[in-house]
């Protein structure tokens, strides 16, 4: 299990803004994350009281008038937005604090968003002028139109509201309660084929892109078929009702490290 936090950008600031080391440090992490066979889960996090302030914005407004220097910057944050949607492991958002722009993407990408009820949640880009364009389509994967429209629109929101138009699966009291959240979120996901976790992720993004109920109706038939046929399959559906433990279960077992929990 691999735990990826945010930090701040300075030692005399606890906002944690997304520039272009922050991005690269991250997307380098998701890559070790995902080479590591022993991984199966990555849970992001920030720091206590904040995840993340969204894009450094300071930096962007000091760079030189020529703006297309910017454009690698936003390509790599969709990238990161990218990489925690379709990757092959679990990924779990766990939030205490503060969530503004960019931050916001990260927790609408991840599998599973925990927060705890001092969170909120904003997008103060129409405020600037500008626009949560990258955000968007993230939060598209978790919220309808409409709440999407409305949290783009609206000022933060709290922890509560942001589980009830479902940007947040789980709402705890405070950051011990989180960290109990996570580890049992842990435990479960370690009960969890590997390779059916990343099938089911590649068939709910074919799903959300299928032209009609019958075409979405069509992929989950077609994956259903393919595994009542599979040998191997079936061997483990018989094993597991004759009680014996299927060879993928694993226990959590947290040892202290400073990134990453080999699990």
């Amino acid at each position: 299990m691999w735990r990826i936090r945010l930090a701040p950008n300075s030692k005399t600031d606890d906002a944690i803004r997304i520039d272009p080391l922050g991005i690269a440090a991250l997307l380098s992490a998701l890559d070790d994350a995902e080479a590591d066979p022993k991984a199966r889960i990555i849970v992001l996090e920030g720091q206590p009281g904040v995840f993340c302030n969204g894009m450094d914005l300071d930096y962007l407004v000091s760079q030189t008038e020529d703006k297309s220097e910017d454009a690698p910057a936003v390509d790599a944050y969709a990238d990161c937005l990218s990489r925690l949607n379709r990757s092959p492991k679990l990924v779990i958002a766990a939030i205490d604090g503060v969530v503004e722009g960019g931050g916001v993407g990260f927790a609408a990408a991840a599998d599973i968003c925990l927060a705890s009820a001092r969170s909120s949640f904003g997008l103060p880009e129409l405020v600037l002028g500008l626009l949560p364009a990258v955000v968007y389509p993230a939060l598209r994967l978790r919220l309808t139109a409409q709440k999407a429209r409305e949290l783009c629109l609206s000022p933060p929101v709290d922890a509560r509201r942001a589980q009830e138009i479902g940007l947040v699966d789980t709402l705890v009291d405070d950051l011990t309660a989180l960290e109990k959240a996570v580890r049992g979120t842990i435990k479960h996901a370690l009960r969890l084929q590997p390779a059916a976790l990343a099938e089911l992720k590649l068939l709910a993004a074919e799903v959300e892109g299928a032209a009609t109920f019958e075409a979405a109706l069509a992929l989950g038939t077609e994956r259903t078929s393919r595994l009542f046929t599979d040998p191997s399959a079936l061997a483990n559906v018989r094993a597991f009702f004759a009680g014996d433990k299927p060879p993928w279960f694993d226990r959590y077992r947290p040892q202290i490290k400073a990134e990453q929990d080999d699990e």
